[in-house]
């Protein structure tokens, strides 16, 4: 017989795992303006602004968008 194990068939995304952008985009310190553009493989998150050394954020990704509803 079939017993339910409360678990699902393994083809959901799970947890902690990027929005999937690809791999053009730009990343964008909040704090200063300054824009770069992303390189793949190298989360925007850790990196650090050259200019006033905030943590850089991938636009219009999750955290730029909190980041930016925060702003206002």
């Amino acid at each position: 017989m079939f017993q339910d194990s409360g678990r699902g068939q393994g083809s959901g995304q799970g947890r902690l795992v990027g929005e999937g952008l690809g791999s053009g985009g730009t990343c964008v310190c909040i704090k200063c303006g300054f824009e770069m553009p992303h390189r793949r493989g190298m989360q925007c998150m850790k990196q650090k602004c050259p200019k006033c050394g905030s943590v850089l954020l991938r636009k219009g990704g999750t955290h730029y968008r909190k980041a930016i509803k925060n702003k206002e």
